[in-house]
Parts: structure tokens; C-alpha cells; sequence
């Protein structure tokens, strides 16, 4: 972190303790207080609590605490789920009221928007919520990346610790991941204790999809392809749980060492993708399928018109626009998921689709200037889409753009400057993708 162009000293250690009241929510879920002129994190703190915390780390204008005890609690304040809720760096989030949660993400996008954007939402949409609350069940993550540490003989394999890079090990299970993914976590750990001769992995990543599960071992640095002993002791551990395994060294490609590498994604009930575990797809379907919905009701889908989908990936909204009748053309910026849209387009039937590979960060082709289009549908990555913005804001491909963002911070950069060459936020939303977590997942309907 930069401040006024001078680094700030680095992290160093205080177990001071103090009371404090705290005042708000700062974006990423922990309470934010003050002492001494200094603003004061508090992981695990609400807004206007009174709490016991102590120092952990310091910087010249803000301090990082842990939460000992809360004197004076928030009626919004619940009893966390998990055990390891106050050492894991997943859900920052359990202590408060669901509702609640999806409210402070409402707040810190429409704050980000004011503040950078300059943009006015003329309509604010109710939230789109995860159902968990009424099911009982918290698992809603059909995909998880887990650490791996090996040190003194030892294999621990779990998630990083909420301030630290230690691995919190989730011996009882993770219970926001679905049963089936629970059920695989304790066999890992005797795993890779078994092969940590041969073979180390530097991350597992865990997919659960359409009955089928898939455990993938991404090696460590400049570890070399696992001997056939190696090879045969996961090929048998697979067969015996039903498990598709592969292994991956860096920067290699996924090699198979049982089962098939491709699973099948039902984004909607007569729609479905099919992936390699290395591709991205969301990790909550369900609300991935309610994402979709909204998307085609706010562009008010039209059969035969003209769409255009950037950062298109798999085809996940391409497919579902194509299938409402629409002639749609997906950009997409590496050439393998340009070759496995088009499979899925087969997959299900559709030619009113077209899939192009474009490197949307750097330029678009002019070619695409002299098109009309009746949406055009964006979603980036976390770092958004700043060159498209600025080529949108400037052409007139279109009168309607929706935007889909996984980072409130990147997402309200280019609303200013779409806003900036004469669209206006007609609508606005968050998502509860990641319920528990401070992940902000939002849309937003642009119009001029």
C-alpha cells in the first residue's frame, strides 16, 4: 500500500488491548473504529458494538485488531455456523444476519458508484438471494481451492487463515461447501501424505458437478511429472471413492490420471456447458441460474435481434440469450475457450451463435464499429473492462448495456466512463453469489 507516494513501515507486532465503539463496516466485512486519530479493523466486529480487541499489526494510519469479546452486541449479530469461523479466511461475514450481509454489499456498491462513478441509479433492484436460509443446508460452493503445506513430515491441507498465510485445517468440513465436496475433504490429507514422496502439491482444487466429483493436484514449483507408483497409487485411490483425479504441473496442462476430464455444468433447466475443471465457472448454480434470468429480463431479450456478449467465456449468458431466440456473438479472449464455447453451441443445438477470439484489454477491431446491436452484455474479470468501456462510450453500437461485475471497485471505474459518453444507471443490483463472504457481486443496466 501507497500513501502520498511514500511506502508506509512495515507490519510489525502490538497486543495492546482496547475498547472501542465501532462506527461501520468497512468493504470487506470487518468494523471499523477509531483510537487516536487512527482507524482501527476489527475482524469479527459490527457496526455499533462496543468491543474488547487487541492490536495485532500496526501502520502508520491504521491499525489491524482481533475481536476478544463484545460488550455491547448488534441486534443484527448471529452465531456464526462454523468452528473455524474465527480463523479461516473464507466467510468474514457468519455473524451477520444473511439480510444484512446482502444490505452492507448494496451499501459499498452504491457508495463506490457515487464516489467514482459520479453515476445516479435511477432505480435500485431488490437483491437476488441464495435460498440457503430456508433449506437448512449452508453448502451453496460446488468449487473450492485448498491449500497444501508440508513441513516437518507433516501434510496440512485446508484454507489460509483470515490473517495469516497459516492453513487452517477443516478436519470436521467446510460446511458452506455442498455435502458431496464435505464428504471428500478428510480422505486428503492421508492422500497426499501418501504420495508426498513422489509427488507435491502446491493447491487442490475440488469441483462438484451433475453427480460427478473431480480432485485436481496442481504441483509445486518445479516439481516433476510423478513417477508410475505415484501414478498407480492415485489411479486406484480414484476408482475406490469414484473420483475423477488429475494432476497439473506449472504452467502444463491438466494430464488425467483417472476418469474424464470434462464435467457437465446445468446453468438452466435445457441448458447446459461442458467444462475441463480449469475453466471458470461460477460456484453457486443456483444462483448462477437466477443471474441469468434477471440478465435476459433486463435487456428484455428479444427473439431475431442482435446481441453482443464480451468476456463471453464458456457461453454461460451467450448460450442462454441464443436460446431465447436471439442471433448472438460471443468475445472471448483465449483461443481453447473460444474452441469449447463453440462445442457447447453443438452441445445444445444452437447456430444463432458466434464465438470470436478478442483481446477485449488491449483493442477492438474496427470492423465491429459499423454494427448495430440491440445489448450488448459485459462480464470481466475483477480488473473489468476499462478498454471496452472507453471504445463503447465513444462508438454507437448500441442504446443498452448490461453489466455483470465480481469487483464494486473496477465495476463503478468504468461506469464513469460510460456515464461519461452519455449512458445513464437505469437499474442496479447485487447478487448473493457468495453469501457469508464480502464478495460483492452486482449488475447494472446502462442506457442511452
Amino acid at each position: 500500500m501507497v500513501t502520498g507516494g511514500r511506502k508506509q513501515p512495515p507490519l510489525r507486532q502490538n497486543n495492546q488491548k482496547l475498547t472501542l465503539k465501532v462506527d461501520r463496516l468497512s468493504h470487506d466485512g470487518r468494523g471499523v473504529a477509531h483510537n487516536d486519530g487512527k482507524i482501527v479493523f476489527i475482524s469479527g466486529a459490527l457496526a455499533g458494538e462496543m468491543v474488547e480487541c487487541r492490536i495485532e499489526k500496526q501502520l502508520s494510519k491504521q491499525d489491524h485488531a482481533s475481536l476478544l469479546k463484545v460488550i455491547e452486541a448488534s441486534p443484527q449479530r448471529i452465531e456464526p455456523f462454523c468452528k473455524y469461523f474465527d480463523k479461516c479466511g473464507g466467510c468474514s461475514m457468519q455473524m451477520l444476519q444473511l439480510e444484512q450481509q446482502i444490505s452492507h454489499k448494496q451499501q459499498i456498491l452504491a457508495e463506490q458508484l457515487a464516489h467514482f462513478a459520479e453515476c445516479e441509479v435511477q432505480s435500485w433492484q431488490p437483491p437476488l438471494f441464495s435460498n440457503i436460509e430456508n433449506t437448512g443446508e449452508q453448502g451453496y460452493r460446488y468449487r473450492a481451492r485448498l491449500h497444501v503445506n508440508y513441513t516437518k513430515g507433516l501434510v496440512q491441507v485446508g484454507f489460509l487463515h483470515a490473517s495469516s498465510h497459516k492453513i487452517v485445517e477443516l478436519n470436521d468440513g467446510c460446511p458452506v461447501l455442498v455435502k458431496q465436496l464435505r464428504a471428500i475433504l478428510p480422505l486428503l490429507q492421508p492422500l497426499l501424505a501418501e504420495i508426498a514422496s513422489g509427488f507435491r502439491a502446491d493447491e487442490i482444487q475440488l469441483t462438484y458437478s451433475e453427480q460427478k466429483i473431480s480432485l485436481g493436484l496442481v504441483g509445486v514449483k518445479r516439481q516433476k511429472k510423478p513417477a508410475k507408483k505415484v501414478i498407480s497409487h492415485l489411479q486406484q485411490w480414484a476408482e475406490m471413492h469414484q473420483v475423477s483425479v488429475y494432476y497439473q504441473l506449472p504452467d502444463n496442462p491438466i494430464e488425467m490420471v483417472y476418469g474424464d476430464e470434462f464435467l457437465i455444468y446445468q446453468i438452466m433447466p435445457d441448458l447446459k456447458l461442458k467444462f475441463s475443471p480449469s475453466d471458470f465457472t461460477q460456484v453457486n448454480p443456483q444462483m448462477n441460474r437466477a443471474m441469468i434470468n434477471q440478465a435476459l429480463q433486463w435487456i428484455d431479450i428479444q427473439p431475431a435481434k442482435q446481441y453482443l456478449d464480451l468476456f463471453c467465456g464458456l457461453g454461460n449468458f451467450t448460450l442462454a440469450m441464443a436460446k431465447s431466440g436471439a442471433n448472438v456473438t460471443g468475445f472471448e479472449v483465449g483461443q481453447d475457450m473460444v474452441l469449447r464455447a463453440m462445442d457447447n453451441a453443438k452441445l445444445n443445438g444452437l447456430e444463432n451463435v458466434n464465438f470470436i477470439k478478442a483481446d477485449l484489454f488491449k483493442s477492438i477491431d474496427p470492423k465491429w464499429q459499423k454494427q448495430r446491436f440491440e445489448a450488448i452484455l459485459l462480464d470481466p474479470p475483477r480488473a473489468g473492462a476499462e478498454t471496452v468501456c472507453r471504445w463503447l462510450a465513444n462508438q454507437k453500437l448500441t442504446h443498452k448495456i448490461l453489466y455483470v461485475s465480481c469487483n464494486p471497485s473496477t465495476l463503478a471505474r468504468d461506469a464513469g466512463i460510460l456515464c461519461q459518453g452519455g449512458f445513464s444507471v437505469s437499474r442496479a443490483g447485487v447478487m448473493d453469489m457468495f453469501p457469508h463472504t464480502s464478495h460483492v457481486e452486482s449488475m447494472i443496466l446502462f442506457e442511452r
